[in-house]
Order: C-alpha cells, then structure tokens, then sequence
C-alpha cells in the first residue's frame, strides 16, 4: 500500500468522524450537517481555476464542506448556511484534533480570539509539506 493510498483511507475515515461528531453536536432544536463541495478536482480544472498547483484536492486529501444548521421554530423547518469562519470553528478544532489541517487558520491572525481564516469550509490530511 502507498503512503497516498494509506493517506486516503485516513482522510475518508477521518470525515466520518467529523460527520459523527457534528451529529453529537447537535440537539432536537438544533442541527448541523454537512454537504461536500469539494472533494476530489481534477488537475486540469484545478490549473484552469488557477488553484494551487500542489492542491490536495487532487489527490483525494481535501474537501471543502458546506455546513448549515436546521432549527425548528413554531413548527417551521429553517436551514441557514454558515458563512463565517467562526461558525465552523467548533468543527476545525475538532478536525485539528484528528490531526487535520483547517482552512480556518489560513491567514488567521493567532493574536486575537477570533478566526479571520479566509478558507473555513477546507479539511486537509497534509501530505508532501501541504495543507
């Protein structure tokens, strides 16, 4: 088995993980779930979206997630999409725990409490010194 293949394997089980624990998180009038937006892109879109030519994203070790949490009021269903790095925040941590890198600290200022990460919806396994 390749160290890329054993990285893979990690990372797919790593998500699940991630998926459980947002389950964990959430409570009869409050709920997180995740859609993928980006999990594997393939290296000539990656090029022509200008991404970065190292990008995990092509070899399976990224995902960018779009999180949204679903309330129930009144007996109304509502679904809102978490737009800001500090709404993702619990699950970066979290992510970070499993040994993952969080796109909420790309460019985040460690100083200050808040996260100013200008990628929170991305998970990555490093590999090959990228995140």
């Amino acid at each position: 088995m390749t160290e890329l293949f054993s990285k893979q394997i990690k990372f797919m089980e790593m998500l699940c993980q991630l998926i459980m624990f947002a389950n964990l998180k959430s409570t009869a009038k409050k709920k997180y779930v995740f859609t993928g937006a980006d999990l594997y892109r393939d290296p000539d879109y990656n090029k022509a979206i200008n991404g970065h030519p190292r990008s995990l994203h092509t070899m399976r070790l990224a995902c960018d997630l779009n999180l949204f949490i679903i309330t129930h009021e009144n007996g109304v269903e509502k679904i809102r999409q978490c737009t800001k790095a500090d709404e993702y925040r619990i699950f970066g941590e979290y992510w970070e725990c499993l040994g993952g890198s969080w796109g909420g600290r790309f460019g985040d200022d460690p100083e200050t409490e808040e996260i100013e990460g200008w990628d929170a919806c991305h998970f990555s396994l490093s590999y090959l010194g990228m995140k």
